[in-house]
Formats: structure tokens, sequence, C-alpha cells
């Protein structure tokens, strides 16, 4: 037709894959459907909020990734097969470079403010720098948290994420001991909370490894104080020494392990997943009183 310019260029099978696997919906976008670009990318964003359930468990986790695989593989799949059947393509409005570069950043901002907000209101991720923990949290593992709102409930034998005093935003991890109104006193290790020792069978007991001198008398928390102590306790600055934790400095509860530390040897792959929490310190029975003689 006079006066009319027409740009024929055939669409590239392998470069809308690739477009379409670190930016989803820009091989759509390449192939001139704008249509089906916005639909990948509300359902990318949809998956992405599903995050807020899915991380609150290992398995919820595995499903959501896999689930982000198959959708990724899905898109990737979808714009090769479509741009081989354009191979007579007439160029759009849309085939500018300006709107590529603008769509790969609304998409990519959009999935770096989602993990954002997850981080700051719901889930964080932490890695274990210290054998304080261990057994439950060996050096170099990393586990999930989920943030802990004023109103949530605090149980003994919870691990915890908090700030401890003196240590600026340094994070802490370790696990609840005794609540508040609750006395508590420490004899190498073995805990005594309100005149009974403390079952705990995943602690392990011991004077300080540093040769250091905890505090050992008997302490009486107060309203929004919890005592908090590494599970290996010979090498683990806590509450013995540094003293109770107010609520408000208690961040974050963990969850699970979603990567085990390669310390832990033959157990490496049986510790992914592991929930973390459990079991609770119980305490023990005092002794019967002796009958007196007759």
């Amino acid at each position: 037709m006079p006066g009319h310019t027409s740009f024929l260029k055939p669409r590239n099978p392998l470069l809308a894959g690739l477009l379409s696997l670190p930016v989803p919906g820009l091989g759509q976008l390449y192939n001139g459907q704008w249509g089906k670009t916005l639909a990948v990318f509300g359902v990318e964003m949809a998956l992405g909020a599903l995050a807020v359930v899915g991380f609150s468990s290992f398995q919820g986790v595995l499903g959501g990734l896999l689930a982000s695989i198959a959708f990724v593989a899905m898109v990737v799949g979808d714009a090769a097969v479509c741009a081989r059947k354009r191979h007579v393509y007439e160029l759009r409005s849309c085939n500018r470079i300006w709107i590529y570069l603008l769509y790969a950043g609304v998409s990519l901002g959009g999935t770096f403010l989602l993990d954002w907000y997850l981080s700051n209101h719901y889930y964080q991720t932490f890695r274990v720098p210290t054998p304080s923990m261990e057994l439950t949290l060996i050096a170099g593992d990393r586990f999930m948290a989920e943030r802990l709102e004023p109103g949530d409930v605090i149980e003994r034998g919870d691990v915890l994420v908090f700030h401890p005093p003196g240590k600026g935003a340094q994070f802490y991890v370790k696990r609840v001991i005794a609540l508040p109104g609750e006395s508590v006193s420490v004899q190498r290790g073995h805990v005594i909370v309100n005149g009974r020792e403390l079952a705990e069978p995943y602690a392990r007991f011991g004077p300080m490894s540093d040769g250091s001198e905890a505090k050992s008398g008997g302490f009486r928390l107060g309203p929004g104080e919890y005592w908090f102590m590494g599970d290996n306790r010979p090498m683990s600055w806590d509450s013995r020494f540094f003293g109770p934790i107010r609520r408000e400095r208690i961040s974050y509860r963990a969850l699970y392990i979603y990567w085990a530390s390669a310390a832990s040897g033959g157990h490496w792959l049986d510790r992914f997943g592991t929930p973390l929490g459990a079991p609770a310190a119980t305490t023990t029975d005092p002794p019967p009183a002796a009958r007196p003689p007759d």
C-alpha cells in the first residue's frame, strides 16, 4: 500500500524462551502477546503472595519451589512454541527495546518488593555462626523464622531470635528456658525453675569452655522478661551472662532448617526440614518426702 511501510521480522524461538527465563512474560512480549504477558505477570505475583502461607513449613517451601519451577518452564516453553509459529511476523508497537526494559524493570522490581515485604512482615532467614545451639542447630545451618507479633504467645522450649543487650542490631538465637514471673537458677548448665530442675533432653551440660563464670544465683523474672539459654551450655553466651531478655527485644520464632550444615556429617540430609522449638523443657518431680520414724 502506498504510504504504508511494513516491518516483517520472524520471531526467534530460542531468544523468546531465553527472555522468559529470567523475566517470565518477556518472551511473550517479544512475540507481541501483551495480553498473555500481563497474565503471566499476575500469576507470578500471585505465586509470590502464596509464599506467606507456604513458608510456614519446609514442605510448603518445597511445594512452592516446585510450583515456581513448573511455572517458569511452562512460560519458557510457551514463548518458544509461539515464536516458532510466527515465522512471518509484523513488528508491533510493543516491540521496542524501551518497552522490554520497562517490563523487565517492573517484573524484577515487583519480585524484590515482594521479597522485602515478606522479610519485614512475615519471614526471615538466618545462618547459625556458632556452636552454641548444638545439636539442635549446628554452625553453618540456615533456618527459616517467622516474625513475632506483640500478641503472639511465647512458650518454654521455643527457639527464638532476639537482640541481646549491648550488641546493637546483632541477632542471637537461643531457647526459652523460663517465663515471666518464674524464678530461675543455674548450676553447671542445669536449670532450676520454681524449685524444680528442668528435664532438657536436647541440652549439653558442663562448665563454660572458656572458664568464664556465669550468673548462677536465683532470679525472679519480671513482667515481659524471658530467660534464654543455648542448648550447648559450655559454649553459649546467654542469659547467664547478660540477664533476662525483655519481650520487645524478641523478633522471630525459628521454624525449621532449610539448609543443613555439612558439619553435621552423615546426618546432613536427614536434618533438612527439621522443625525447631521442640521438644519443650519439662520440670521433674521433686523427690518424695522421707516418712518420719514411728
